[in-house]
């Protein structure tokens, strides 16, 4: 009985290889028909898998964002030597997206001090020279 249960998933899985678009289009329709059962496998699945959910939503976020894929993002990274633009410290947590808010251009990757930095600064060469200038005479 085990045999016919592996053989019977292994043909399923073979069939919605080969019918991709078919299989897709029925799960779709079932989601629109069963959405509080669908709703609630979805909450079971990220229950079940939070990892995976966070590295979901964080692909998702780089692409929505920034137009950036997450194996850019780890060229980027390991371009960088895994470590920040300005400081050069070894990032110890998710780095940062550095771009132009204008142009929506991507710079370099950050850590989030020094992100935040620049951000308070609002990207300005004048602010920043200014806050040398302050930093010197204080």
């Amino acid at each position: 009985m085990i045999r016919d249960s592996i053989k019977h998933r292994e043909s399923s899985k073979r069939w919605r290889q080969q019918n991709r678009e078919r299989h897709l289009a029925s799960r779709r329709r079932w989601a629109k028909n069963n959405p509080e059962k669908c709703k609630a496998a979805f909450y079971t699945w990220i229950k079940n898998n939070p990892e995976r959910f966070k590295e979901i939503c964080r692909h998702s976020a780089l692409k929505y964002n920034y137009g950036l894929t997450f194996v850019q993002f780890k060229k980027m990274r390991k371009f960088q030597k895994n470590r920040c633009a300005i400081c050069d410290k070894k990032f110890n947590k998710t780095p940062h997206v550095d771009h132009d808010h204008i142009t929506g251009k991507i710079r370099k990757l950050l850590c989030g001090n020094c992100n935040r930095g620049l951000g308070g600064f609002k990207d300005s060469i004048l602010n920043l020279k200014k806050a040398i200038k302050y930093l010197k005479e204080t």
